[in-house]
């Protein structure tokens, strides 16, 4: 039988989350200036409605910054 002990001690992943934050602090500048220069350049005729510059940036971000950890 197994048991699951639970208490009310710090999570164990709080400084993972606080790493996480500090790499994307970092980082959303320069994808931010990606996002800027990737509206600055000619596109294909096809266009997908668009969203923010800073929503673009987040997502260029949160889709690179996971692999930082990957290597752990």
């Amino acid at each position: 039988m197994a048991q699951a002990i639970l208490n009310d001690e710090r999570d164990n992943h709080a400084g993972d989350r606080t790493e996480y934050r500090v790499y994307f602090f970092v980082a959303y500048p320069l994808f931010f200036t990606a996002a800027l220069l990737g509206r600055l350049l000619p596109r294909s005729k096809e266009q997908a409605p668009r969203r923010s510059v800073f929503h673009e940036a987040a997502d260029m971000a949160h889709s690179v910054i996971p692999w930082v950890f990957s290597g752990r």
